[in-house]
């Protein structure tokens, strides 16, 4: 038992200091949606919020299944009775409503019913999985004239309370040291996202069912979760919690009490040497813009740290194959990183050795050894959420995606694996209305043919915009089909396919090939492991997928300045693009504002800079190497066509000769071009010139111009 008081001490220190995840609701008056106790049904489903604290019940702490506050709650049943007591011929009887909460925990051995215990380590505290008995019951106390009350658990002073230090939910003899509380309904949540009209992180996770995967809640039908063809509880290689049979919470006489005392409050999917989709069907949603996410990563090396258990061989995968879904959109999860990987294997290896020290489980189980009722996800729930049981870290390993659902429409969404290598876990799927409905969408855009005065003067901190880009790319079909593009916003894969296209193509800027000087190199960007495009970066794009507005159309959008608050919903400004060729990217924020100067950067070993502007500037100087029309180009003199979001690259310290672009697909290199063209790129100008070589418009339209002679593309036209 050495190896577990090493790791009680460790948990110890984590909960002492580890990072708190905020409970508070962003902008949710969970309170105004309450509902009255006497209108709830039996076979209803509720959430008990927590007003004073701004959390929801759910479960964590000692055993996994002590009341804890968390931003998604566990669904509960309420249940009541009349008691009558006292009562003669001369003094009647009085009546108490008592009420019962049941969560959906199934422990033969205890029960699945919110009660008061008196810990002996922890005091008086509230468990989720105890009988129906006294200490189950409690009567409700309205406050003012809404339907929040509080709860009196014992009648003699007894009130739940939320300790903030401990973060669980206790009890207190004081009225006025009392939390609270109200009931909050499935429907209420969809109600919730109909009267949301600001943009916002609204989490309405109350949606989905065990988000959480905590201990005895999933079984053979694994409630409200769906599978696939290919992930069968009784036999696939999954599973979403700690081995039941490792603790009963009753004793510790050899049944290895202490592992589950200490780690019950860990648990996650856990999907290895199989494939398919573990996933959930929402309906009834407010048409908009939703996040998924989720906590979630993918070990690759999936190798076995020991012989006798269920894990005997490796099962290694070269990258991920694993992701979370919504609609068909799709977030690949990443792989561990080494140093990652090392950190986790440390835990996979204590817990195994914890419960190999520990001999074997109850009778229950028929002697089976406990280190083979071992489950990984268990030291990897400890791992993703920072080794606090009563306030899990939820900002660690998070993948997420944004999914417009329409009028009428289910969003699915859920874990998905493509292919039998590799091991992937996942917990805390969250679903979060972004508060940008269909029907009144809100945006900050790009416009790569305005001019320096119509850059977005505005900052966006809140992820639930719609950014758009005003550009016409080369077409893929088109050559090689390669597109210069340096963007003011960070895009995840999911959104970038979503906006160019499935098969789209990204590579980034790296420097000089240190193979060929004369090259400059780009190597592409991991896409399917789940990296994306960082902002202010130097980019060569492939789109694939056409604008969701075609170019020379006017488009309007609605932008507001989030700086004002609520007020800035009665002062919306109406963008109109004027060149179309619209690009939309759901879900995204841009913290620092659109620069208006030039932006630029430089390679990791100083060789090379690029510049790139979000507007259209004056001009590219000779010297330096541009893409136009998908061709590349060693401009020769300045070049007056550099549009915004496109680049152009010089070297720190010029040498001789012309170089090429090459991208290095692992393989070796390709070239972009295959020619190098040393002319100025005047001929795949973007815009309209008179014959003397002023720019009068940024696009190609003719329209509205006076009669006259003007030069589009290097060719004349004459407009009378």
């Amino acid at each position: 038992m050495k190896q577990f008081n090493i790791f009680l001490s460790t948990l110890l220190l984590l909960l002492i200091g580890g990072v708190q995840t905020t409970i508070a609701q962003s902008d949710s008056n969970w309170e105004d949606y309450a509902r009255d106790p006497e209108s709830i049904r039996v076979d209803d489903y509720v959430y008990l919020y927590n007003v004073t604290n701004n959390g929801f019940l759910n479960a964590g702490g000692d055993y996994g299944m002590q009341g804890i506050l968390n931003p998604r709650g566990i669904r509960l049943s309420l249940e009541s009775e009349v008691v009558e007591s006292g009562g003669s011929w001369w003094n009647p009887p009085t009546y108490t409503t008592y009420y019962y909460l049941e969560g959906p925990i199934i422990n033969d051995a205890q029960g699945s019913y919110l009660a008061r215990e008196n810990d002996k380590e922890l005091g008086n505290v509230i468990y989720i999985d105890r009988a129906k008995e006294d200490d189950a019951r409690f009567t409700i106390e309205t406050i003012g004239t809404g339907n929040t009350f509080h709860i009196n658990h014992g009648g003699n002073g007894a009130y739940w309370t939320y300790d903030t230090s401990s973060n669980y939910v206790t009890v207190t003899s004081q009225v006025s040291d009392a939390d609270e509380w109200c009931f909050i309904s499935i429907e209420d949540y969809r109600a919730f996202t109909q009267k949301q009209a600001h943009v916002g992180d609204y989490n309405v996770s109350g949606l989905l069912y065990n988000t959480r995967f905590i201990r005895n809640v999933s079984d053979p039908n694994n409630l409200f979760w769906s599978t696939t063809e290919g992930l069968d509880y009784s036999t696939s290689d999954y599973c979403t919690a700690i081995d039941s049979r490792l603790g009963t919470n009753s004793s510790d006489a050899g049944n290895n009490d202490s592992y589950a005392r200490a780690y019950g409050s860990y648990g996650c999917l856990e999907i290895g040497r199989a494939t398919g989709k573990f996933y959930q069907e929402v309906s009834g949603l407010n048409p908009g813009l939703y996040k998924v996410s989720a906590q979630a990563f993918f070990d690759g090396n999936d190798s076995a740290p020991y012989t006798n258990g269920a894990y005997n061989e490796n099962n290694h995968a070269s990258e991920t194959n694993a992701y979370i879904f919504a609609n068909g959109r799709r977030e690949p999860i990443p792989m561990l990183t080494d140093d990652q990987y090392s950190k986790f294997m440390s835990l996979v290896s204590a817990h195994h050795d914890m419960l190999e020290n520990d001999g074997e489980s109850s009778p229950e189980t028929g002697s089976i050894p406990n280190n083979q009722l071992f489950r990984r996800n268990v030291p990897a729930s400890q791992y993703m959420t920072g080794g606090n049981t009563y306030s899990p870290d939820e900002s660690r390993f998070v993948v997420e995606l944004f999914v417009m659902v329409g009028e009428g429409e289910t969003l699915t969404l859920g874990v998905g694996k493509d292919a039998v290598g590799g091991r992937v876990y996942v917990d805390n799927m969250t679903l979060t209305y972004m508060g940008n409905p269909q029907s009144q969408q809100y945006g900050f855009g790009v416009d790569a043919y305005g001019i320096q005065s119509d850059v977005d003067p505005y900052k966006y901190e809140m992820d639930g915009y719609m950014f758009y880009l005003s550009r016409k790319f080369v077409a893929s079909t088109d050559g090689h089909g390669w597109n210069a593009l340096t963007l003011p916003v960070n895009l995840l894969a999911s959104q970038l396919r979503e906006a160019f296209g499935d098969e789209m193509e990204l590579v980034k800027l790296t420097g000089l090939n240190p193979q060929n000087t004369q090259q400059i190199l780009f190597e592409p960007v991991n896409l399917d492991g789940g990296e994306g495009l960082e902002a202010g970066q130097c980019y060569l794009v492939k789109v694939t997928k056409e604008p969701i507005a075609e170019a020379n159309t006017s488009f309007v959008f609605k932008r507001i300045d989030e700086s004002k608050g609520p007020a800035a919903y009665a002062d919306v400004d109406n963008v109109t693009y004027q060149h179309g060729s619209i690009y939309q990217f759901l879900g995204v924020d841009c913290p620092e504002g659109i620069s208006r100067e030039a932006v630029t950067g430089t390679t990791e070993k100083g060789e090379l800079s690029w510049t790139s502007y979000y507007y259209h500037p004056e001009y590219a100087p000779a010297g330096s190497y541009v893409m136009s029309g998908g061709d590349m180009y060693h401009l020769t003199s300045d070049w007056s066509n550099l549009i915004g979001t496109a680049w152009y690259i010089t070297e720190t310290k010029p040498t001789q000769g012309t170089k090429t672009f090459v991208i290095d697909n692992g393989s070796g290199t390709t070239d972009i071009n295959g020619i190098v063209t040393e002319t100025p790129a005047e001929k795949a100008a973007e815009g309209v010139y008179t014959i003397n070589g002023q720019k009068i418009a940024s696009d190609k339209s003719l329209n509205d111009l006076p009669k006259g002679i003007y030069i589009v593309n290097g060719k004349k036209h004459i407009v009378r």
